[in-house]
């Protein structure tokens, strides 16, 4: 009889607290989430280190495919954009930063001086935060 009691409180416990895990995933899950009419969409995290691979192959496609894609999006050669940004980096001081290169930085200028693009369009073409591109 004692051992009937004793699996009984056994089994009591292990549903509550079941029943404690499922209502607070469940509420875990209400505070990622935002309603958009009917669906509720849930929050992804977000981090800089999921964007690199795609600046980075965009920075490939735009430096290293052939000088005709070079010569389209920035009117020079690989040749005399190495150049610039070697003049650049070494007669007025450009340096990298944390998260954008010498050449990116080059990049977004002439894509701005020769395609008379926006700041968003080039937020959107790099990859970038607003206030990147920006400075």
């Amino acid at each position: 009889m004692r051992k009937r009691v004793v699996l009984f409180l056994v089994e009591e416990l292990i549903n509550r607290v079941f029943i404690v895990f499922i209502v607070l995933s469940y509420m875990l899950s209400i505070n990622n989430s935002k309603r958009v009419g009917r669906r509720v969409v849930y929050a992804q995290p977000y981090g800089m280190l999921a964007r690199i691979p795609d600046q980075v192959g965009h920075m490939n496609w735009l430096f290293l495919d052939n000088d005709a894609d070079c010569i389209s999006n920035f009117s020079m050669d690989r040749n005399s954009f190495g150049r610039l940004c070697f003049l650049m980096r070494g007669i007025k001081g450009l340096v990298d930063h944390r998260y954008v290169s010498v050449k990116e930085q080059v990049s977004m200028f002439l894509s701005i001086l020769v395609h008379h693009k926006k700041n968003r369009v080039i937020k959107f073409d790099y990859i970038r935060s607003s206030q990147t591109v920006s400075r």
